[in-house]
This record gives structure tokens, C-alpha cells and sequence, in this order.
């Protein structure tokens, strides 16, 4: 790879660079380097050309991320327990998010694309901080997607909605609003026990 010369003939010294703006293509040695860089807390992937990330990709510490504009999938546990804060922003080029991919972070609103996307088991557990989910034309296949999510109190569904896995809000005590606009397709057993 070549991320690692060009940031050090820059002068840039890995162990504490706290921001990165990441262009172009990265092999895997690069990603051996970023994984290593436990002091970045701004990662910014949006003009890169990774298409997948997966479990322990993304830097211990980073707490803002902006995904790659042409991102396909994100792998099971990709954002695991990340200090994610702020607005978590899913590209429309997303197609898939996995297993327990966004499981604990700190975000404060998420945003995702109405593309028909598949949304996989506890996908989002344990958001604790947002207090507003917006599903429009989103596929939940995997159970319990936003499971146990202490602060969500309103949850707008829209047209095209497909929900076939189960108990998608269960544990979301503090739920008091739920809007349906439009046709939804399927809303699994136990949607908002």
C-alpha cells in the first residue's frame, strides 16, 4: 500500500492523527495501517472506492464517520460499539446491512436510503441516543433490527416498507408515536412488543 508513505512523507505521524480524509482506492495493506490508528476520531470515507466494510475495519476511536458514496454493504458488526456520535448517513448505493452492524453506537439520528434495502438482525440494538426512526422503502429481514433502543419515542413508517423479521422495536420502552403512511407490505409478528 501506499497510505502509509505518503502520510508519513507529509510529515503526518499515525499515532495521533486525529482526522483523515481518505481518497481513491485502499488495499489491504493500507487498512492494516488505518485499523492501527486508535487516536482518529474523524474518518471520512465518502470519496473512496470501498464498496464493503467489515467487522474491525473502522479505528476503535473514531466517533464521526462519513461512509464511501459507493458503498454496498455493511458487513456484520462493522460499526460494533464505534463511539459513533451525530448523524450515521447509509449512501443510496447501500444494500445490505448486517447482523448487529451499528450495535451500541452513540448516534443521535440515522438516515437511510429509501432503496429498497435489507436491513439484517439487531442491525441497530441498542441505539440509545436517537429518539426517531424513519423507515421508508427499507426490507427488515432479520429479527429484532432496532431492539432494545432505550430513547426512541416516535417511528414513522412509510410506503413501501417491508418488515418480515420480528420484534423490529421490541425493548423500545419509551416509544409513544407510531405513523403508518401509505401501503406496508408486511409488518412482522411482535413489530412493536
Amino acid at each position: 500500500g501506499t497510505f502509509y508513505g505518503r502520510l508519513t512523507s507529509q510529515g503526518a505521524q499515525i499515532e495521533t492523527t486525529r482526522r483523515l480524509k481518505l481518497l481513491g482506492q485502499l488495499n489491504e495493506d493500507d487498512w492494516a495501517i488505518i485499523k492501527t490508528m486508535n487516536k482518529t476520531y474523524e474518518l471520512d470515507l465518502e470519496e473512496t472506492d470501498i464498496e464493503t466494510i467489515s467487522a474491525n475495519m473502522i479505528p476503535s476511536a473514531v466517533c464521526s464517520i462519513k461512509l464511501p458514496h459507493n458503498i454496498k454493504s455493511l458487513e456484520s458488526n462493522a460499526l460494533h460499539n464505534r463511539p459513533l456520535t451525530g448523524t450515521l448517513e447509509i449512501p443510496a448505493s447501500c444494500t445490505f446491512i448486517g447482523s448487529s452492524a451499528a450495535f451500541g453506537i452513540l448516534i443521535d439520528k440515522l438516515v437511510l436510503p429509501d432503496n429498497g434495502i435489507e436491513i439484517g438482525e439487531r442491525a441497530f440494538f441498542s441505539l440509545n441516543n436517537i429518539e426517531e426512526v424513519r423507515l421508508g422503502k427499507v426490507n427488515i429481514t432479520g429479527d429484532n433490527a432496532f431492539w432494545s433502543c432505550d430513547n426512541i419515542k416516535k417511528v414513522i413508517i412509510e410506503d413501501g416498507c417491508n418488515i418480515t423479521g420480528n420484534g423490529t422495536f421490541a425493548g423500545c420502552y419509551a416509544l409513544e408515536t407510531i405513523i403508518m403512511n401509505g401501503q406496508i407490505e408486511n409488518l412482522g409478528s411482535e413489530t412493536f412488543n
